[in-house]
């Protein structure tokens, strides 16, 4: 299931990260539910306190992986040559 995220990095990381992790790594079949957390104004905040705190907000490699590296988590980008892999959590 796809849900429709800010095209903005790395805000749109941090929101789907966020999700992933509220719902632990597990996301219900329904979209409600998940839309629900989204426009949660509690969510919202916590995403963009953290999106305001993160300095690096250039998209590429290296802050990928302090993204990754500050959320505790791996980033798996598709990518031509196969699959890009950031962080080690």
């Amino acid at each position: 299931m796809k849900i429709q995220l800010e095209k903005k990095f790395p805000l749109n990381y941090i929101t789907g990260i966020f999700l992933t992790k509220h719902f632990n790594h597990e996301f219900p079949s329904g979209r409600k539910e998940i839309m629900k957390i989204k426009k949660d104004p509690e969510f919202i905040e916590r995403c963009f306190v953290f999106y305001t705190n993160f300095e690096n907000k250039t998209e590429n490699e290296q802050n990928y992986k302090r993204l990754a590296d500050a959320l505790d988590v791996t980033i798996c980008i598709r990518a031509d040559g196969g699959i890009l892999r950031y962080g080690t959590g």
